[in-house]
């Protein structure tokens, strides 16, 4: 006798398809948050690299230069691939041991160029997205996402009493019209293990503006977490403070970073050659002025 066909299932229930799809969604939320914090991670680990290559870079430049480490910005020099005397950057002067044969520079003329540029370590870290300028190969050269400190002989007793004042422009590591300096030895830069040379920053230059006599931490006034901008305040500064961190909230009605909540961290390189990734703005604040007061 012939039994009575067997009903096949063809499939999952709406509510069994709910279920599943429940459980991936949470699932999804609990790891994009660690998935995120591993891509900073990496991010900052490959950052970090790129500074101590860049930092490789000035000490060759170094060996072949009697000792000479490159300025902020020249505006009237001529470095290998320049057809005639500009402005040469800090980059310029080390090119020739990152770029492998390649050309870039601020006297790039075409998109391969620029883009031979970006690709290379001085654009080298991967949390930087750069600025969009709609010049030749799109990014904006000049702002690599890697800043120089340009004030080599600071030490910690200058200011004294915390003015309100600067290193005469003789002492600053840059030298032209616009940015009067000269150069320095690499043996002229006093305390390298504590001293910023490059750092994650938002402009190729490191301006950390010098505290209000008696500011100290959390005062508002320490605006240490506050990309400069105009009018200058106190403790504004151009590193790029939260590069591998997450930024803290915008106080209301003001264009700065709360100085409560968000998470620092930013990667320097000093000047004997070390990198750390930094957790603390006072430590970048410290790392170009030598003290922090009070």
């Amino acid at each position: 006798m012939n039994s009575a066909p067997r009903r096949v299932r063809s499939g999952f229930t709406l509510v069994e398809l709910l279920v599943v799809i429940g459980i991936i969604a949470l699932l999804i939320s609990i790891l994009l948050p660690a998935l995120s914090a591993a891509r900073r991670q990496a991010a900052a680990v490959k950052c970090a690299a790129q500074l101590r290559d860049l930092g490789n870079a000035w000490g060759m430049y170094a060996i072949d230069n009697k000792g000479w480490w490159p300025v902020l910005k020249d505006d009237n020099y001529q470095v290998g691939f320049m057809t005639a005397p500009g402005d040469a950057f800090w980059w310029d002067f080390v090119s020739k041991y990152i770029a492998k044969g390649k050309k870039f520079g601020t006297s790039s003329t075409t998109a391969q160029e620029a883009a031979d540029a970006r690709n290379s370590v001085v654009w080298g870290c991967a949390a930087w997205t750069g600025y969009y300028s709609g010049a030749l190969g799109e990014m904006n050269r000049n702002m690599p996402g890697y800043g120089m400190s340009f004030e080599p002989k600071i030490t910690p007793h200058y200011p004294a009493n915390n003015a309100l004042t600067l290193p005469s422009a003789v002492n600053r590591a840059r030298n032209g019209a616009d940015s009067t300096g000269t150069y320095f030895k690499q043996s002229q830069w006093v305390r390298p293990s504590e001293k910023m040379l490059l750092a994650d920053a938002k402009f190729y230059q490191v301006e950390q503006l010098i505290l209000q006599t008696g500011t100290k931490l959390p005062g508002q006034d320490a605006r240490l977490n506050f990309t400069y901008s105009t009018p200058a305040l106190g403790g504004q500064n151009t590193l790029d403070v939260y590069r591998h961190g997450k930024p803290s909230p915008i106080e209301a009605g003001t264009t700065r970073f709360s100085m409560q909540g968000g998470k620092v961290a930013f990667n320097i390189l000093y000047c004997d050659g070390h990198v750390s990734t930094v957790i603390d703005p006072v430590e970048g604040y410290r790392a170009v002025r030598q003290r922090f007061p009070n």
